[in-house]
C-alpha cells in the first residue's frame, strides 16, 4: 500500500512512498487548524506566504534527510505559491553510553523516566551541548552529571545566585553605579561582542556552538566577579561595590537572554528574580479539541503573537529585584548502568537491579523503574 513511485524507473515498480508522503502535509494543516481555532482564518499565510518575511525551520534526524528537502518541498511546488522550507537541520544520531539506541531492545532514553527526575532544561542543556550536529554523538550519564554539577550549577548557577543576593542584601535592588573603570568596560563590551556573535549563531542553527560561547562569556563573567570581590569592597567603598553589582546584573541580564532558547524554564525565574512580569521566551501549551465524532485530543499550541525578548539587558538603576533562588541543584554521581540503561546508586539492592532485567527483560521497564532508578 501507499503511494507508487512516479515514472518508470526500473526496479522501482513494486515501491511505494508512504507514511512520509502523508506526514509532512500536517505541518501544512496544522497551521490551518490553528488558524481557524484562534478565529484567525487568514493568518496561517504568516507561514505559508511565499512573500512573507517568515522563515520555516525544520528539524530532523539524518535520515529524514529526503522527506524534507525532496518530497515534502516538491508537494509544496506542485501545489504552488506555497512558502519552502528555509533551512532544513538535519542531526546525525545520538548514541547512548557508546552503543546504538534500539528501543526493541530497551537501550533508549525515555522522557517519562527522564522527566520525573530531572529538570526538563538539565536535559535541553546537555542534548544541546552533546548535539550531534556534524557527526554521531554520545549520551553519557557521567557526562550529564558532570556537565550539571560543574556548568550550571557551579558556573551559571552560582554567578547568578551570588549577584543577586549581594544586590538583595546590600542594596535592595539594582544600584546606581558610579563611574565605570577598565574592568566594566571591558566586560560590558565582551558581552556585547558575545551577544552579536551567538546571535549569529543561533540564527545559522549552530545551537552547539552558540550554548558553547555563552557559557564562555559566563565564565568570563565569574571571572570580573571573583577579581572585583563585591562582598568584600562593600565594606569599604558602598559606591564600588554598587558598580560593580549594577555591572554584573546588566550582563547576567543578556546572558540569560542568551540561555532562554536553550533553558527557557530556569531563564523565566531568572527573568522573575532580576524584576520583570512578562515572559522571556514564550513557550508552547497544550490545549484540548473536540473532533467532529466527539472525541477529544490534545493540539500542542502557543501564544505566537508574543516575540521572545531578544535584546541586551535594559536594566536601570532602582528596579526591585525579587527573593533570589538556586536556578539548578547539584546532582549525585551515577553509579552503575544496567542492561535497559538505567542507573543505580549503592543503595540499589542487588536484588532489586537483576528484577528490572528479568522482569519480562525489561518490557515492563517503564512501569517499575520508580522504586530503583535515581
Amino acid at each position: 500500500w501507499g503511494v507508487p513511485v512516479p515514472g518508470n524507473v526500473d526496479g522501482f515498480a513494486d515501491k511505494r512512498i508512504y507514511v512520509w508522503f502523508d506526514a509532512v502535509i500536517g505541518y501544512y494543516s496544522a497551521s490551518l487548524e490553528w488558524a481557524k481555532r484562534t478565529d484567525q482564518p487568514e493568518a496561517w499565510r504568516k507561514w505559508w506566504d511565499p512573500a512573507s518575511a517568515q522563515r520555516s525551520y525544520y528539524f530532523i534526524g539524518k535520515d529524514n534527510i529526503p522527506f524534507h528537502t525532496i518530497i515534502w518541498p516538491a508537494m509544496l511546488l506542485g501545489y504552488g505559491d506555497r512558502a519552502l522550507p528555509y533551512d532544513v537541520p538535519a542531526n546525525e544520531f545520538l548514541n547512548l553510553e557508546g552503543q546504538k539506541m534500539s528501543t526493541s531492545q530497551n537501550w533508549a532514553l525515555w522522557m517519562p523516566d527522564i522527566m520525573a527526575r530531572y529538570e526538563p532544561d538539565l536535559v535541553r542543556y546537555y542534548l544541546t551541548a552533546a548535539a550531534p550536529e556534524g557527526r554521531d554523538s554520545n549520551w553519557s550519564w557521567a557526562e550529564f552529571v558532570q556537565r550539571t554539577n560543574s556548568e550550571l550549577v557551579a558556573t551559571w548557577g552560582n554567578l547568578a545566585n551570588r549577584v543577586l543576593t549581594i544586590a538583595q542584601r546590600n542594596f535592595d535592588g539594582v544600584p546606581t553605579p558610579s563611574e565605570l573603570n577598565a574592568a566594566d568596560t571591558t566586560l560590558l563590551n565582551t558581552i556585547e561582542t558575545g551577544f552579536a556573535r551567538v546571535t549569529e549563531l543561533y540564527e545559522a542553527v549552530k545551537l552547539r556552538s552558540a550554548l558553547q560561547e555563552t557559557m564562555a562569556l559566563a565564565q568570563t563573567a565569574n571571572q570580573y566577579l571573583s577579581e572585583q570581590e563585591p562582598w568584600k569592597v562593600v565594606k569599604v567603598d558602598r559606591e564600588r561595590a554598587a558598580t560593580v553589582i549594577f555591572v554584573a546584573l546588566k550582563v547576567i541580564d543578556t546572558l540569560n537572554r542568551l540561555f532562554s532558547p536553550i533553558m527557557p524554564h530556569a531563564s523565566q525565574k531568572l527573568h522573575q528574580m532580576l524584576g520583570y512580569d512578562d515572559a522571556i521566551a514564550p513557550q508552547p501549551q497544550i490545549e484540548y479539541e473536540l473532533d467532529p465524532d466527539g472525541a477529544q485530543r490534545p493540539v500542542l499550541t502557543g501564544q505566537y503573537a508574543i516575540a521572545a525578548r531578544w535584546q541586551m539587558s535594559e536594566l536601570v538603576p532602582g528596579v526591585s529585584l525579587r527573593d533570589p533562588a538556586p536556578l539548578f541543584r547539584k546532582l549525585d554521581a551515577m553509579r552503575r548502568i544496567n542492561r535497559c540503561g538505567a542507573f543505580f546508586d549503592d543503595k540499589t539492592t542487588k536484588e532489586g537491579a537483576d528484577a528490572i532485567w528479568t522482569y519480562q527483560h525489561c518490557g515492563a521497564r517503564l512501569a517499575r523503574l520508580g522504586s530503583v532508578l535515581l
